[in-house]
């Protein structure tokens, strides 16, 4: 089961296949907005996949697309917190390109079970981030 391509405007996306722009030095500002940009971006994906999965994976009990659902509000918290952030610095999200592969991995899970370890491993990556 597999998710259409999405328009992720204003973000600017990376063709297909390819890496995001390498953060700058965190020493430099342009180095501190790459990371909440990119923050940024795994939040928007994070927030979209967990509303896809609530609607797509019907084996999923109603407890858990919920659950799903409210994650996706979280993240739309934390990204609303990263993108006043970066505005602050006086950086926009389309300064540099990002790329969407984790919701490319997300959409490709077969299963409830198969989409929440996903999930989990990507938040786990993001918090050591």
């Amino acid at each position: 089961m597999s998710a259409p391509a999405r328009d992720w405007a204003p973000f600017k996306l990376v063709a297909g296949g390819a890496h995001a722009d390498a953060p700058r030095s965190i020493q430099t500002r342009e180095g501190v907005a790459d990371r909440l940009r990119a923050a940024a971006f795994a939040e928007v994906q994070a927030r979209d996949a967990f509303l896809w999965a609530a609607e797509h994976f019907t084996e999923a009990t109603p407890d858990l697309q919920g659950a799903w659902r409210n994650l996706a509000a979280s993240e739309q918290r934390h990204l609303d917190w990263l993108l006043t952030r970066l505005a602050d610095l006086g950086f926009g999200i389309e300064d540099r390109q990002v790329s969407d592969f984790l919701w490319q991995s997300f959409t490709k899970c077969a299963s409830a079970r198969e989409f929440a370890h996903t999930m989990a491993s990507a938040e786990e990556r993001g918090r050591r981030a």
